[in-house]
């Protein structure tokens, strides 16, 4: 519409200026140094246009000619830029698929002709760490330093990296240098969480859970499983008594009243002498909530009264009298406690619903207080053939 529009005004134009023309041309005089030219208005505006139309054809001739190296650069940097893409796409299929050594040689090649050089030299930074070039590696990752954003993606790496090869002191500090240059980074706190548990430090685990658990770095459960695991290595490798009732202390409660850790410390206050205390905390936790674990422990612990555990554990069967746990917690009391006979009938009724090893083992300590000798043979036979082929299935 718009070049037809200006058709027509220029038609107009045109139709305007030759009835003008047609009935008075005029002239137009030009005077310069003395010198006088004169001609007609029509032939002056004819040169006018012509003059006109042939410089704006000359500026459009002049600015294609200087613009063409521009098009040309331009088509030379989106040719690098496609090439660069290319061999990324390429470099990144080899590093996924293995192929390190290829990787690194498409990936570091191509990194010039990219807007981001540091994707490239980052990918092949992990190539070379695949193949365990060190120098390399880190000479990729000083390339590949080009700004506070790939710094922190860099120490990143850095950090995963010091992890696989065990080099625990240089991931610490990585691990001080994220704090401050990215406070909250949640890909740096999972691998701080990787750090504590390669190293062996279940005391870290422990101060580093309430952030792991309030960042959802990792599940919930998976966080309670973590803080009891870590809470029971630090409680199993107490030296003494004052060593376990300190790591105990500094416990927090909601991790002290987790079955597990509780019948950890149980058993390790039991080894240490300490039994009526195992006894006694098992006990409230127990009158509470009947929890397999602890109910294993109760049974195991070796008070030097066993009667009182062997009645606490009858009232409780009392409510609960199908529970197999508090039946086998019963029979190990009674054994300690001289009922010979009472413990064998429970492990007999304990075999006829799951026969287990320990069971076998326990009914032929029985059958061995009450002189059963051949009896007593037989069930360590089973026992031992079941733990057998348990062993070698």
């Amino acid at each position: 519409m718009k070049p037809l529009f200006l058709l027509l005004v220029a038609f107009a134009a045109a139709v305007g200026f030759a009835h003008f023309s047609a009935t008075d041309s005029g002239f137009v005089i030009i005077g310069y140094q003395g010198k006088v030219l004169t001609t007609t208005f029509t032939f002056f505006v004819i040169v006018l246009i012509s003059a006109t139309i042939a410089a704006i054809l000359l500026v459009r001739f002049l600015r294609g000619v200087f613009g063409l190296q521009q098009r040309l650069r331009r088509w030379g940097e989106a040719q690098r830029l496609k090439r660069a893409h290319h061999a990324l796409g390429n470099g990144l299929l080899a590093l996924a698929s293995g192929e390190f050594a290829k990787a690194e040689r498409l990936l570091s090649k191509s990194a010039d002709g990219d807007y981001l050089p540091e994707v490239h030299y980052l990918a092949a930074a992990e190539a070379a760490q695949a193949q365990r070039a060190t120098a390399r590696r880190n000479s990729y990752l000083r390339l590949a330093d080009t700004s506070d954003e790939a710094g922190i993606a860099l120490d990143i790496k850095r950090l995963q990296w010091a992890i696989e090869n065990r080099e625990f002191d240089e991931a610490r500090d990585l691990i001080l240098s994220l704090k401050r240059s990215a406070p909250g980074n949640l890909q740096a706190l999972k691998l701080e969480l990787e750090l504590y548990r390669e190293a062996d430090e279940p005391q870290s685990i422990l101060e580093v859970a309430p952030m792991l658990r309030r960042d959802r770095v990792i599940s919930h459960d998976e966080t309670i499983a973590m803080e009891n695991q870590a809470a029971a290595t630090l409680i199993k490798r107490a030296d003494d008594i004052d060593m376990l009732q300190d790591t105990w202390n500094g416990l927090p409660k909601s991790v002290r009243a987790h079955p597990q850790v509780l019948a950890t410390h149980c058993r390790r206050l039991d080894n240490f002498g300490r039994a009526n205390d195992a006894e006694a905390l098992l006990r409230k936790a127990l009158d509470r909530r009947l929890e397999g674990g602890l109910v294993e422990a109760y049974g195991d612990v070796n008070c030097e009264v066993p009667v009182k555990q062997l009645r606490k554990v009858e009232a409780w069967r009392v409510s609960h009298p199908d529970r197999s746990d508090l039946k086998e917690a019963q029979a190990k009391l009674a054994l300690r406690a001289g009922l010979w006979q009472q413990a064998r009938e429970l492990l007999g009724e304990l075999i006829d619903q799951q026969p287990l090893p320990l069971r076998y083992e326990l009914l032929a300590d029985a059958y061995e207080q009450l002189d059963m000798v051949d009896q007593a043979h037989e069930s360590r036979r089973a026992g031992l053939a079941m733990a057998t082929a348990g062993a070698t299935s």
